[in-house]
C-alpha cells in the first residue's frame, strides 16, 4: 500500500440527495433546488477539484447525508513515483486550455463597463456583435433573470443596445416583475435561488395571461439531453453557457419576431371570427323577416 496524504473536509449543511452525488463532479452542474444555496455558483468547484485530483494520482470520495451535511476525502500519493516524468519536468504553459475560450472573452471584454489600456485594444480589434436593427421587429421588453451579478451586468449591456431590458435576480422576482408588467420576452438562468427557471417556467406557462411569452432558457448544462429537457418543460428556446453575443441577439430576434407573427395570425382570427358572426346574425335577421309564403306571380300559389 502507497503513503497517502488525505484531506478531509466536512459541512453540517443541508446535505445532498442521492440523485445529485452522481453528478456533482460534472462540469458546470449545480444541484438542483438545493434549499441552503442562497448565492450563485459557477457549477466548476468541484469538477476543477476532482482535475487536480486526477493529476496528482490520487482519489476523491463524497458521502452526505440530507439534513445533516457533506464529507469530501482526497488521497493524494506521496512522493513522484507515479506520476509521468514528463509532467514533472514539464515547462509551466497557460495556452492549452485557453485557445477555445479566446472568442468569448474578447466578446465579453467589448461590453465590460471599463476596460484598461490592453483590453481596449483587445475590444478595439473586434467587431461590434449588434446588427441594425430591422423595422419590422418592434423594440421589446426583455426581462432577464439570472443570480450572478456580473452576468446580469454583461446581458443588459448587450440587450439594451436594442431592447428594453429589467433584471431580477431570481425566479421568485422574475414572477413578481412579470405580474407587475408582461414582458415581450423572458431570458432566465436555469439555476437560481429561491425559484429555478424551470419553475419559473412551469408557473408562466399554466396562466393564460402569461403562457404565450417567449422564454428562453440559459444554462451551462450542455448536451442534448439538457436542451431537450428544456425544450419539453416549454421552453422558446434553450441556450448553452458559454454562447456568442451574436447567437443570443438571433435567437431573441427570431423569438419575437415568431411572438409578433402569432400575435398578427391571432388578431386576423379574431377579426374573421368577428366577420362571421356579423353574418350569421345578418342572415339570421333577413330570415326572420322574411313573409311565411312566397306568392308566385306565373301560378299564383303560396310556397
Amino acid at each position: 500500500l502507497c503513503s497517502c496524504a488525505v484531506l478531509e473536509v466536512r459541512d453540517t449543511g443541508t446535505g445532498i440527495s442521492t440523485d445529485e452525488l452522481p453528478h456533482i463532479f460534472e462540469r458546470f452542474h449545480r444541484v438542483k433546488g438545493a434549499i441552503g444555496r442562497s448565492y450563485e455558483g459557477s457549477g466548476i468547484g468541484l469538477s476543477l477539484v476532482q482535475e487536480l485530483v486526477r493529476l496528482h494520482g490520487g482519489t476523491i470520495q463524497v458521502s452526505s447525508v440530507v439534513g445533516q451535511g457533506t464529507c469530501f476525502t482526497v488521497f493524494i500519493p506521496t512522493g513522484c513515483a507515479h506520476l509521468p516524468s514528463e509532467s514533472i519536468n514539464a515547462t509551466r504553459t497557460l495556452t492549452s486550455t485557453a485557445t477555445g475560450t479566446n472568442p468569448y472573452v474578447e466578446e465579453i471584454l467589448r461590453w465590460l463597463p471599463t476596460l484598461s489600456d490592453s483590453a481596449d485594444r483587445a475590444a478595439e480589434s473586434i467587431s461590434i456583435p449588434v446588427q441594425p436593427k430591422q423595422a419590422s421587429i418592434p423594440m421589446g421588453r426583455i426581462l432577464l433573470a439570472d443570480d450572478n451579478a456580473d452576468m446580469r451586468d454583461y446581458l443588459k449591456r448587450l440587450l439594451s443596445q436594442q431592447y428594453e431590458v429589467e433584471t431580477v435576480a431570481n425566479g421568485a422576482a422574475a414572477l413578481a416583475a412579470i405580474r407587475q408588467q408582461l414582458p415581450d420576452l423572458v431570458l432566465a438562468d436555469v439555476m437560481m435561488p429561491e425559484m429555478d427557471g424551470f419553475e419559473l417556467l412551469r408557473l408562466l406557462r399554466s396562466h393564460h395571461t402569461t403562457q404565450d411569452i417567449p422564454i428562453i432558457l440559459l444554462s451551462a448544462r450542455a448536451g442534448e439531453e439538457a436542451r431537450i429537457e428544456g425544450l419539453e418543460a416549454g421552453a422558446n428556446d434553450y441556450l448553452i453557457k458559454p454562447f456568442s453575443a451574436r447567437e443570443l441577439l438571433a435567437r431573441i430576434e427570431a423569438n419575437l419576431r415568431l411572438a409578433q407573427l402569432r400575435r398578427e395570425a391571432t388578431q386576423r382570427e379574431q377579426a374573421l371570427n368577428q366577420q362571421l358572426t356579423r353574418r350569421i346574425n345578418e342572415l339570421q335577421t333577413l330570415f326572420d323577416l322574411l313573409p311565411v309564403g312566397v306568392r308566385s306571380q306565373k301560378t299564383q300559389t303560396v310556397t
